[in-house]
């Protein structure tokens, strides 16, 4: 333990004091505060919190994940449902950072058979964090100082633009809410194209409280001349960046509910000043990942930790 730094998990914390570290951490969003993490652990999971402090009993780091025990054996993830976690700490506080990668990694090392953490920041969370590794995230790059028509000639394709030209003609808009209203009538669209990847889906209940809970949090709508819901994204601002978290639409012929979606949350973040859209990543996902490059996307450089000791999964293989 590094001199007059202390560590300690925790089931309860001071959200006022978790408030005041993000305003310390130039990295910090609104995914890693524990009013997120409480929202996105569900049934069979319980919040965890590791926080480090100064010797006068000031909180310098802190890491929020969701545990889960089977059999004695514990799953940790920082940042459930797909969403990013990690730590919060200061400029100042590097060692502080470093106790969390150390406890994350090893404490518990012989109970915990997956461990779980993906980092939205270009640059990995400073300490030790074991089994850490480079993970490609879709952007599309917006510069807010540019006219939006020009993201639109230079960042995405003419047959993109033609999509959305195309679907605006035929009545197609967008809303964006922030509240969840209209999660409840995207939801049974969701659930039927989860069936089809194959994923188990988000509930309506995780969903609704995560976007009316987290203040950075937001749905992007989207609906035909019918007045009709055919596609939903579910999006966070990160600070720097709009990140699309979960949502899918309709497939139509007659218009391209995605695409235009997709240029909807590029033009909040021209409107708001963030310089990118990320897509997220399509691990094992091949049509999704050629879907995004299509929409004039690159490859970002995110972070993950998956460290999967479970003896069920290997059984299974």
């Amino acid at each position: 333990m590094v001199a007059g730094l202390t560590l300690a998990v925790v089931d309860v914390v001071d959200d006022a004091e978790w408030d005041e570290l993000s305003g310390r951490d130039p990295r910090a969003h609104g995914l890693l505060h524990p009013r997120a993490l409480r929202c996105v652990t569900t049934a069979g999971w319980r919040p965890r919190w590791y926080e480090v402090r100064d010797s006068d009993g000031g909180l310098r780091a802190g890491l929020g994940c969701a545990v889960r025990s089977r059999g004695g054996l514990l799953t940790l993830v920082a940042g459930p449902g797909g969403l990013y976690g990690g730590p919060m700490a200061g400029p100042d506080d590097a060692q502080a950072e470093a106790l969390l990668a150390e406890a994350f990694g090893h404490r518990d090392r012989l109970r915990v058979v997956h461990r779980e953490l993906v980092w939205a920041r270009r640059e990995p969370p400073r300490g030790d964090w074991s089994g850490l590794q480079a993970l490609d995230a879709a952007v599309l790059d917006v510069d807010p100082h540019a006219s939006f028509d020009r993201f639109l000639m230079d960042v995405v394709p003419k047959n993109r633009r033609n999509e959305c030209n195309r679907s605006d003609r035929r009545g197609l808009r967008t809303e964006v809410h922030a509240d969840a209203r209209a999660l409840a009538e995207f939801h049974p669209l969701y659930v039927e194209r989860c069936r089809e990847w194959g994923t188990p889906p988000l509930s309506l209940e995780l969903l609704t409280t995560l976007v009316d809970t987290v203040d950075q949090a937001m749905v992007f709508v989207t609906r035909d001349a019918d007045d009709r819901l055919i596609g939903a994204h579910v999006c966070v601002d990160l600070g720097d960046e709009l990140f699309a978290w979960v949502g899918t639409t309709e497939r139509r012929k007659d218009v391209f509910p995605s695409t235009v979606l997709v240029r909807e949350e590029a033009r909040w973040c021209h409107r708001h000043g963030r310089s990118r859209l990320n897509l997220g990543s399509s691990i094992g996902r091949a049509g999704i990942e050629r879907y995004k490059k299509r929409l004039g996307a690159r490859w970002d450089r995110r972070w993950i930790l998956d460290e999967d000791r479970r003896p069920w999964r290997r059984r299974s293989r």
